[in-house]
């Protein structure tokens, strides 16, 4: 009875509309985040410090929801649950605190890149060690925005102890990388929504 129980649970899981990874929707939602603010940055390179960290900010609190999203749906192993709601955790945070600091007009521009920079560092650490805490196969892309976000954090703190040219220069070379991380989570997304309208092989009886 026991053995029937247990084939009837996995052939159930087997049917769930969800698998064992990252939906591929949120991997669009962050292409598209981060390669339209990488083109916003690109079109006006001489944009301030502030406008870029508003746009990192806006991708930030938006990753930080969908992930927050994907786990309460249960999109994801059990066993990553736990630091991806960290990792969506502090992003909603952090962005949702700098956004609302600067709606009420109580943010400085020191105070909103050291908040942005240890945020976004956190999450970047965070998910390399989802990545390699066993997310290789689930989770390919987060080691793509920890990654980018860890550059764009480091960037941030390096500003605000340093300031000046440095902060024009990194602006514009930030929209190029940008760009180019949107565009291959774009590409990724697509990929992956292609392998799974791509129907199972059945397996002989």
């Amino acid at each position: 009875m026991a053995d029937l129980t247990q084939q009837t649970l996995e052939k159930a899981k087997g049917l769930a509309p969800w698998r064992p990874n990252l939906p591929w929707w949120v991997v669009l939602i962050e292409g598209l985040a981060i390669g339209g603010m990488g083109v916003l940055l690109i079109w006006n390179p001489d944009a301030s410090s502030i406008n870029a960290a508003i746009f990192f900010t806006a991708v930030l609190l938006i990753i930080g929801i969908v992930q927050l999203w994907a786990v309460i749906r249960n999109k994801l192993p059990e066993h990553l649950d736990g630091m991806v709601a960290a990792r969506g955790a502090i992003a909603t945070f952090a962005g949702a605190t700098i956004l609302l600091l600067l709606y009420l007009d109580l943010l400085t521009l020191g105070a909103g890149r050291v908040i942005f920079g240890l945020a976004a560092i956190v999450f970047g650490i965070l998910g390399i060690l989802i990545f390699f805490g066993g997310g290789q196969r689930q989770l390919r892309s987060v080691v793509i925005d920890s990654l980018f976000f860890l550059v764009a954090g480091a960037v941030m703190l390096y500003a605000q102890w340093h300031g000046g040219e440095f902060v024009t220069a990194a602006t514009s070379w930030l929209g190029w990388l940008s760009l180019a991380v949107g565009l291959g989570l774009i590409g990724y997304a697509i990929w992956r929504l292609q392998k799974d309208k791509v129907p199972a092989v059945a397996q002989p009886s």
